[in-house]
Formats: structure tokens, C-alpha cells, sequence
């Protein structure tokens, strides 16, 4: 059993060389692409422009978050805060949620009994 395992092993690693060696057997009909003399030129500059404008648009970035960081300093540092006690605040609750003004409620009852 071991002794076809290992054939059948042997056989496809032939395959697989021949296969290797005929797909670069036809690498070598390739012919070299031709490119105008200035294409590599035209292309470091191309990736040196790409590289200034990230770092330019990094530096924007940078700039507008320490300015958003600024104004929030400066809008905690001019915020006043008044200390209120709990108690304020239920009265002021209690004021503001209050009926004070007539309620249909009642003026139906009102209506009814006349």
C-alpha cells in the first residue's frame, strides 16, 4: 500500500514539474514592453505629488482638530455655572408641570352641570 502511495506521489510531482516548467517556457516568448525614456520620470513624480498632498491634508486635519480642542476649552473655561440646590430644582419642576390654567376637564364639567 505504502510503495503505490509513494508512485502515485512521484507521478504528480512530474506532473507538476512539467507543468511548472512549460508555464515558464512560455514566459520566455514574452516580449519586453517598450516604454517612451520620461515614463518613469512622469511616474516618480506623479507618486512625489501623491505623497505632498496626503501630508498637506494631514496637516489640515491636525490644524482643525487642535482648533476644535481650543474652542472647547475655551467654551468650558466661559461657561458659568450656577450651583443649585435640589430643592430649587423640585419647586421649579413642580412650577413649571402645574395647572394653573383652566382645563377642558373642567369647563365640561361646568357645562354639564348648567
Amino acid at each position: 500500500m505504502a510503495g503505490i502511495i509513494l508512485q502515485n506521489h512521484r507521478v504528480m510531482n512530474d506532473k507538476l514539474k512539467r507543468e511548472v516548467d512549460k508555464t515558464i517556457d512560455s514566459l520566455d516568448g514574452v516580449a519586453k514592453l517598450k516604454t517612451s525614456p520620461y515614463f518613469y520620470t512622469r511616474l516618480k513624480a506623479r507618486i512625489e505629488e501623491q505623497e505632498t498632498s496626503w501630508a498637506a491634508s494631514w496637516k489640515w486635519s491636525l490644524a482643525g482638530t487642535i482648533l476644535v480642542i481650543i474652542l472647547n476649552m475655551v467654551v468650558m473655561l466661559n461657561a458659568s455655572y450656577s450651583e443649585v440646590s435640589e430643592e430649587e430644582v423640585i419647586e421649579q419642576l413642580a412650577m413649571e408641570y402645574s395647572s394653573q390654567g383652566p382645563s377642558i376637564y373642567n369647563n365640561d364639567l361646568v357645562n354639564e352641570s348648567e
